[in-house]
């Protein structure tokens, strides 16, 4: 095989007259003879199909100055501290010993147990990451076209439904009465935690912090009580997509933080909220061998009977003692080049970029 060549207009052009595609039908090797068909010819009806608006174009394409001072920052101060041995885990095993069954039969458990081993946000990967990201499609532009996380991926990390149906807060019964007064991470458990056997309100207070903090990252950096009808329904067992209600906020988390890179000048800094966790499994394990990320050997007999499989991705840790993600993403020029080496960002080659603006039918 003779790889893509990049630089010289003549060596693509017989690359591309000469391609043969490989494909195989009952064990019998066929190919697709080149040439190449033509880029525009290619894109003419995705551009129809996908509109962009100039607002929603990844950071990556604009040949504005890039100000990165707040790389400097702690951007992802709403994620909690994984674990918090001296606050929550003390309430989680005391709530697990009573729930943890439920919880299981509910369709949540390997979720939850995310709050006892990670992931921990790596910052400057997530920030670089989104560096890529277009808002109008809610996907990573490459010029080996878009990727993004799906329902799909959700259920494989997490073994959450992609099918459910939409939560509805009307559907929330009155059955159960719980409006906390203390809304700060340390305050709610010591308000909300009971000395003796547990109760149906000290489960909806658990849920609803571990929601709040741990799944959605809420931006308040408190309680959100917005979340305490969608607690109120998984406690009485009625299903609905958590799953796809967590890759909305993410995608809506996401274009948001990209707003604030774009208006970002330096020294400044903003706040990323959202369920970012997803989003670092996300790359994890879409990029596994490019970050050269590997099991720890202490880690290896526990990966042999895991449920799920973010419970070996959220494990993997990089192999390379020098990695250093700032170095490797946040370079001034090139922010993703260096650790994704089949990726080679150039505005005029990117397929997605020549999209018709503010098509009619978009408006």
């Amino acid at each position: 095989m003779v790889p893509q060549p990049h630089g010289d207009p003549d060596k693509r052009a017989i690359w591309h007259s000469e391609l043969m595609i490989l494909y195989a039908v009952n064990k019998n090797v066929y190919a697709f003879g080149g040439p190449l068909p033509d880029e525009l010819a290619l894109t003419s009806k995705i551009r129809e199909i996908f509109p962009c608006y100039p607002t929603c174009e990844p950071r990556i394409f604009s040949n504005e100055t890039r100000h990165l001072g707040f790389s400097n920052a702690k951007l992802f101060r709403s994620a909690p501290s994984i674990p918090n041995t001296k606050h929550f885990i003390p309430w989680f095993n005391r709530m697990e010993n009573d729930f943890g069954d439920y919880w299981k039969t509910y369709g949540i458990y390997d979720l939850i147990q995310f709050t006892r081993i990670g992931p921990q946000c790596q910052q400057e990967m997530l920030i670089a990451a989104m560096h890529l990201w277009e808002k109008s499609t809610n996907t990573f532009q490459f010029p080996c076209e878009m990727l993004t996380p799906t329902l799909l991926d959700v259920a494989a990390l997490t073994c959450l439904r992609p099918n459910e149906e939409t939560f509805d807060p009307m559907n929330t019964s009155e059955n159960i009465k719980f409006d906390p007064n203390e809304l700060s991470f340390t305050k709610f458990i010591g308000e909300n935690i009971e000395i003796g056997e547990t109760s149906v309100v000290e489960h909806v207070a658990f849920q609803t912090l571990w929601l709040s903090y741990y799944v959605f990252f809420s931006r308040s950096l408190q309680v959100a009580k917005m979340f305490i009808p969608m607690v109120i329904q998984i406690h009485e067992g009625k299903q609905f997509g958590l799953g796809k209600l967590i890759l909305a906020v993410l995608y809506e988390s996401i274009g948001l933080a990209c707003d604030e890179i774009k208006k970002s000048e330096n020294g400044s800094s903003f706040l990323v909220a959202g369920p970012m966790w997803l989003l670092q499994l996300w790359l994890n394990a879409t990029f596994e061998q490019e970050f050269n990320l590997r099991i720890p050997q202490e880690n290896l007999a526990e990966m042999a009977n895991r449920p799920i499989e973010g419970r070996m991705i959220v494990r993997l840790a990089s192999q390379n003692l020098e990695t250093n993600y700032k170095a490797l993403f946040m370079k001034p020029l090139d922010v993703v080049k260096d650790i994704l080496p089949f990726i080679e960002i150039r505005y005029h080659e990117t397929t997605y970029h020549q999209r018709t603006l503010h098509k009619s039918y978009a408006t």
